[in-house]
C-alpha cells in the first residue's frame, strides 16, 4: 500500500492500546519476548551513530540542541502545571525527555532519501545532534528519576552496569534467552544489610488536613498509592486516608460538603524509619497482611514523613536476597 513502516508500526500501538479489549494483556505478553528486539534496534541505531557527525553540525545544530531542550523543558513544564502534578515533577520532567535515538534516526533516513539534498544536510544536523543526546539524555534520564524519587536506591544497586564485555554479553545472553523461556543456571547472589531507606520511595503526595472532601476523593482517585499521609500546616504527619476511610462519606451526601481530610483521617499505627532492616519490615508485614504500604518517618522525629515504601518491594527485595539472580 506504500505506506510508511513505521508510521503504521506507531499506528498500530496507538490503534491496540486506546481501542482493543485486549490491549493490556497484547502489551503485558509483547512485554515478555521484546528484549531481543531492542538489542535489534539498538544494534541497528547503534550504527548509524558516528561521532565525526559532530564535526559538521554547526550553528545550525547547535541551535536545534538548544532549542529542542528548551521545548522540552518548557513544555513538560507547562503541561505538569496544567496537570497539577507535584513541584518535584514540574523540576524533572523536562530533563528526563532529553533523551533521542531510533525515531528520529529513522525518520531523518527517510527524509534524506525522499529528498536529496536538503534533506540529506537536515539528515547530517540530525545525527549529530542524536550523538549529543544519546550521550547526554539516559545520564539526564536516570538523574531524573532518582531526584523525583520516582527509582529506589535498591533498585540502582540491582542494576549495577555490567563491568567488561564478558559480563554484558552475559547479561545480554540471560535476557535473550529468558524472553524465549530458555532457563540458564546463574549465580548465587547474596545481598546484605538492604535497608528500608534503599527501597522506599521518596516522592509521596500529601494531602493538607483542611482539604475539601471533594479534592481527597480526586486526589485519592489518581494517586498511585491506597493511601494518603495527611500533614498540617506546619508539615508534620498527623495520619492516613484510606479508601475505607472515605466509604461511610461516599453514601452520606449531606457531608460531602462539610467533610475535609483531618475528619476522616485514621492515626498511623504502622511505622517504619530509614535504618529499619528486611526483617522488621517483613515482620510487620506479617502481623498486618492487608496493608499493602507502610510509611517511613523520621528515626528522631515521628511526625517527619520521608517516604512509603510497598509490600511488593519489601517481598520482591527478599526474593532478591534468597534468590540467584
Amino acid at each position: 500500500m506504500e505506506v510508511s513502516a513505521m508510521l503504521a508500526t506507531l499506528l498500530a500501538g496507538v490503534v491496540t492500546v486506546t481501542a482493543s479489549p485486549f490491549g493490556t494483556r497484547i502489551i503485558k505478553d509483547l512485554s515478555a519476548i521484546d528484549y531481543p528486539l531492542y538489542v535489534l534496534f539498538f544494534i541497528m541505531a547503534g550504527a548509524e551513530l558516528h561521532l565525526e557527525s559532530l564535526r559538521y553540525m554547526g550553528l545550525t545544530g547547535a541551535a536545534y540542541v538548544i532549542l529542542r531542550s528548551a521545548g522540552k523543558y518548557v513544555g513538560c513544564t507547562l503541561g505538569a502545571k496544567a496537570a497539577g502534578a507535584p513541584h518535584v515533577q514540574k523540576v524533572w520532567l523536562g530533563p528526563a525527555m532529553l533523551a533521542q535515538a531510533g525515531l528520529a534516526i529513522g525518520l531523518a533516513g527517510s527524509l534524506a532519501r525522499t529528498w536529496p539534498g536538503p534533506g540529506q544536510n537536515i539528515q547530517t544536523v540530525v545525527l549529530a545532534a542524536v550523538v549529543v543526546f544519546e550521550v547526554a539524555g539516559p545520564l539526564l534520564t536516570r538523574l531524573s528519576l532518582v531526584n523525583a524519587g520516582e527509582v529506589t536506591v535498591f533498585n540502582l544497586m540491582a542494576m549495577r552496569s555490567p563491568v567488561g564485555f564478558k559480563e554484558s554479553l552475559g547479561r545480554v545472553v540471560h535476557h535473550v534467552k529468558d524472553a524465549f523461556g530458555i532457563a540458564l543456571p546463574r549465580a548465587a547472589n547474596h545481598s546484605a544489610g538492604i535497608r528500608v531507606s534503599h527501597i522506599m520511595r521518596r516522592n509521596v503526595e500529601v494531602i493538607s488536613n483542611d482539604t475539601p472532601f471533594y479534592e481527597v476523593l480526586k486526589t485519592l482517585g489518581h494517586s498511585r498509592y491506597n493511601q494518603l499521609p495527611v500533614v498540617n500546616r506546619q508539615q508534620e504527619l498527623v495520619g492516613v486516608i484510606k479508601y475505607a476511610d472515605i466509604a461511610d462519606t461516599l453514601f452520606e451526601p449531606g457531608l460531602r460538603d462539610i467533610v475535609v481530610a483531618g475528619d476522616i483521617t485514621t492515626e498511623i499505627t504502622l511505622k517504619l524509619t530509614p535504618e529499619d532492616s528486611m526483617e522488621t519490615a517483613m515482620k510487620v508485614l506479617k502481623n498486618h497482611p492487608n496493608d499493602t504500604y507502610l510509611v517511613v518517618v523520621d528515626k528522631d522525629d515521628p511526625k517527619k514523613l520521608l517516604g512509603m515504601v510497598r509490600q511488593n518491594d519489601v517481598l520482591s527485595t527478599h526474593m532478591y536476597q534468597e534468590s540467584p539472580v
